[in-house]
């Protein structure tokens, strides 16, 4: 499946290079301990966005990956930073370590964040980050400025069931697919989770059962969806459709847990689901 947009080579490049450039204004400033309230998490985004130019540009793999391990690390180090308020905590960013004072921050503290840290770390086979990941509880939640709903923190426990050891997996994927599919839920959030929420909970009903003809079946479906929700002008020049991290993440667990994927799509790169580096 062709991605649904291009970019010319030339705004690529430019974009990666402003990255280039930006990374090094950063570790300028994290060398003179300015750390500040979205210095970690807004840098993140932009490293997510710096990967996704990389993907489309067919950059070397080398690069790709490690524009998604340094969002990776700009996550982790902003949860370490902004979860830690009065305490010394260190960082780990761009291959350097930073001692700090942690603050109270409720910027990018949020679900969607904690989850899109842990996608990185997924898909770079960090055993470390996931570790930590998994390790924080619900509390890291509440001073964000996007409060989570139940199904939020009912996603969270699925997302860690599937890196680690949960008896009830089973369970929290069919009832939180229950509940997107009744709509009793805030309506803002419905479209979202219905469209691209929903189909990879059924992949991953897919791996635990391992069953391989299902998860391609349902993957090939999700794909077209992520297309369709990322094709429209409002949509076509948000970085979140190029790659879909969701999916490429749910294939890389699918990997590692042995499933034979058959599906290919230019939104999930194979070379990354199958850690061919």
């Amino acid at each position: 499946m062709k991605r649904h947009i291009t970019l010319k080579d030339f705004i690529i490049d430019e974009d990666i290079e402003d990255w280039n450039e930006r990374t090094e204004r950063l570790q300028r400033n994290y060398v003179k301990q300015n750390f500040h309230e979205g210095s970690l998490g807004s840098p993140f985004s932009d490293a997510q966005r710096t990967f996704a130019l990389a993907v489309m540009g067919n950059r070397p793999h080398q690069e790709v990956l490690a524009f998604l391990t340094q969002s990776k690390d700009l996550g982790i180090a902003h949860l370490v930073f902004g979860n830690n308020p009065g305490k010394e905590v260190e960082l780990k960013l761009f291959n350097e370590t930073y001692h700090t004072t942690g603050v109270n921050e409720g910027a990018f503290m949020n679900v969607a964040f904690w989850n899109e840290v842990l996608s990185a770390a997924i898909i770079c086979r960090d055993a470390e980050g996931k570790d930590f990941l998994r390790s924080l509880d619900n509390s890291v939640f509440e001073n964000a400025n996007i409060k989570p709903d139940e199904l939020d923190l009912l996603f969270v426990r699925i997302q860690k069931g599937m890196i680690g050891d949960d008896p009830q997996l089973a369970e929290n994927l069919e009832n939180m697919i229950t509940a997107i599919h009744s709509g009793q839920m805030d309506k803002a959030k419905l479209p979202y989770r219905q469209k691209m929420v929903l189909p990879f909970l059924k992949l991953y009903q897919s791996i635990l059962a391992n069953d391989s003809d299902k998860f391609n079946s349902d993957l090939n479906s999700a794909l077209q969806m992520h297309q369709t929700f990322w094709s429209t002008s409002d949509r076509e020049y948000k970085p979140d459709g190029w790659v879909s991290i969701p999916l490429l993440t749910t294939c890389s667990l699918a990997f590692d847990k042995g499933i034979n994927i058959t599906v290919s799509s230019e939104y999930i790169p194979e070379w990354l689901y199958r850690a061919e580096f």
